[in-house]
Parts: structure tokens; C-alpha cells; sequence
């Protein structure tokens, strides 16, 4: 009867709603008939169960709940987003070949779907699917995976773009799942920097990059063998600590920037540093990078630009008064110097 058609909606969607998903679970495996209502709850409370145990770190429990949601099977969207995940275990678990076959069956369902998130889209897992013949050492055809990775990126780049803006506050996404993500995108460029390596070892252009990125890792290594080790980390810190700070401080001067935060700062600060490396001192890209990672967080352009040339003109000022004034006392510092070792000497 109708009645009780709305009643088994409303039962599954209780179900797929409640925060208890064990009970659920346990709930629907005791119903003998279930209704395709029912089975396709079943089949989403298996799933989001899974998910949990996988944001928790308890990947075998997630395996199994996930492989039952995959059996289970009602809704291709639960289907295949369970696929998606089952495929990034096994890379976890460095089971290469059931990775790539889970990802593959999750492409031939996602083809058809549009509504999947883009962290479990068919771009991602072009990414992984690559990642996964890296570890096989298959590096041509994880290049081809990473081309269209970035291909179908740059296709959707309109809509992502949009969707990033609530990658901070609002995407639901805890903030280890944020730098696992930012680590993995960072995994990715060295890897596709490697194949290329290998690829053009003659390519002055790609060796340039490679010699660049060495030279940071052995930056990073020489600080184990200063001297004065924690005061270095200690001023590195502090240096940076300002710099950060500049930029809120920044955001409290502009009527429409004044309702940014920390990490939109951060942010900020990440992509003004890039700019300095590309140019000197980052003349003319430093606005532009800053105008374009304010975009992102909702800002007009024309005032991110602002905001852009407000920062780059503060530092720069301070970098030109203060060196000025240091190049003015230089001359008595140093004098002062010598006269203490002349004084000693004697």
C-alpha cells in the first residue's frame, strides 16, 4: 500500500541519517525481507560505517564493511565509491594489482555518474591508478594515468574551482585529511618529475627543476650539522611567524579582506612565497598570486589585487628603510669592532 511504501522510505532514511550506524547495521541484518528501500539503506550504512572506520584508521575493519557494501550492491553511486576507497586500501596495503582492479571497476561506474565528490572522482583515480604502476615501476603507463589526471582537471577546472572554496571551513574534511591530500598533490609533482627524469635525462629545463628541488631537500639536510641548530630553527620560525603575521594583519586593514583568518593567511603566504622564487623579490607576480588565492576565499579580484600591491609595497619599504638605516650604522658598528680588538690586542 502506499503507507507502507512512505513508511519503508522513512525507515531507510532514519537509517542512513542516524549517527549510530552499528545499531543500523545490526538493525537491518535482523529484518528478513528487506524491501529495495531497505537493501539500498543497507548497502549506504555499510558504506559510511566503512568510511568512518577509515577516517579512524582502522583500515581492516573498513576493508570489510566496504567489501559487504560492494555485495550489497543497490545504488551504483554507493557502489562505486566504495569501490574507489576499497581500491585506495589496497594501495595502503601495497596489494598494487587489487588497487588497480578496484579502480578500474570504479571508472567503468563513475563514467555514468556526475554527482561523485572530487576527492573521490575519476580525476583522483586516474591519480592513484598512476600512483599504483609507479610502484609496479611501469613508469609509461603511470605517466599516461597522470596526463589525463591533470587533462581532466584542467577540462572541470571551472567547477573544482568553485568546489575548492569550501575546502576550508566547510567541506566536512578533518584537517589530517586536508594535508594528506596537500601531501599526496606534493607526491605527485615529484613523481611526474622523476618519470621525466628518466625520460629527457638530457632536457636542460627538467634537469634545472631537478637540480632545484635537490638543492631544498639538501637544505633541509645541512640544518643537522649547524652549529647553532636551535637558534636557527628558533629565528626560522620567528621569521616566518611574522611574515604570516603581516598578511592578517594585512586582511584588518581592508574593509573587504577583514573577515579572512589564519589559514587564509597561510594560504596567502604559500602562494606569495612561490612568486618570490620565480621573480626577485617577486616584482610583478606577487599581487597577481596573492589576487588569485583570494579569489578562491570569495574576494573581488580588483580588491585582491589591492591587497596584493598593499603587502608587496609594505615589505618592500621595509626591506629598502631598514636596509638604508643598517647601511648607515655599518660604517660605526665596524669601527666599533676594531677599536675592541685593537684594545685587546693591546
Amino acid at each position: 500500500s502506499k503507507y507502507y511504501n512512505d513508511a519503508q522510505t522513512l525507515m531507510s532514511e532514519l537509517f542512513v541519517n542516524t549517527r549510530n550506524y552499528d545499531q543500523a547495521i545490526a538493525t537491518l541484518e535482523g529484518i528478513p525481507n528487506k524491501t529495495t528501500k531497505l537493501k539500498e539503506a543497507y548497502q549506504q550504512v555499510l558504506y559510511l560505517r566503512g568510511i568512518q572506520h577509515l577516517k579512524d584508521g582502522r583500515n581492516a575493519q573498513a576493508k570489510t564493511l566496504l567489501d559487504k557494501s560492494v555485495s550489497n550492491s543497490v545504488n551504483l553511486e554507493t557502489k562505486a565509491l566504495a569501490l574507489y576507497w576499497l581500491g585506495d586500501l589496497a594501495h595502503q596495503d601495497k596489494d598494487f594489482t587489487r588497487s588497480i582492479d578496484n579502480i578500474n571497476q570504479f571508472i567503468a561506474l563513475a563514467k555514468n555518474i556526475k554527482t561523485l565528490p572530487d576527492e573521490s572522482s575519476i580525476h583522483t583515480a586516474n591519480y592513484l591508478k598512476g600512483y599504483n604502476f609507479v610502484k609496479k615501476e611501469n613508469y609509461t603507463t603511470a605517466q599516461g594515468y597522470f596526463t589525463d589526471a591533470v587533462a581532466g582537471i584542467k577540462r572541470n577546472r571551472s567547477f573544482i574551482k568553485n568546489k575548492i572554496t569550501s575546502f576550508g571551513e566547510n567541506s566536512g574534511i578533518p584537517f589530517l585529511g586536508k594535508a594528506l591530500i596537500i601531501c599526496g598533490i606534493i607526491l605527485m609533482i615529484y613523481f611526474f618529475i622523476k618519470i621525466l627524469v628518466s625520460k629527457y635525462p638530457g632536457n636542460k629545463a627538467i634537469l634545472a627543476i631537478n637540480n632545484f628541488l635537490k638543492g631544498i631537500g639538501l637544505g633541509f639536510i645541512a640544518i643537522r650539522s649547524l652549529k647553532k641548530r636551535n637558534q636557527f630553527i628558533a629565528h626560522t620560525l620567528f621569521i616566518w611567524a611574522m611574515y604570516l603575521l603581516e598578511i592578517y594583519v594585512g586582511f584588518k586593514a581592508m574593509e573587504h579582506t577583514a573577515a579572512l583568518d589564519l589559514r587564509a593567511a597561510c594560504s596567502v603566504l604559500v602562494l606569495a612565497t612561490f612568486s618570490m622564487i620565480l621573480t626577485p623579490n617577486g616584482i610583478g607576480l606577487f599581487p597577481i598570486f596573492i589576487m588569485q588565492t583570494l579569489i578562491l576565499y570569495g574576494i573581488n579580484a580588483d580588491y585582491g589585487m589591492a591587497f596584493g600591491w598593499l603587502i608587496w609595497g609594505v615589505s618592500t619599504s621595509i626591506i629598502l628603510i631598514v636596509g638604508f638605516i643598517c647601511l648607515l650604522l655599518l660604517p660605526y658598528i665596524n669601527k666599533t669592532k676594531n677599536e675592541i680588538n685593537t684594545s685587546y690586542t693591546e
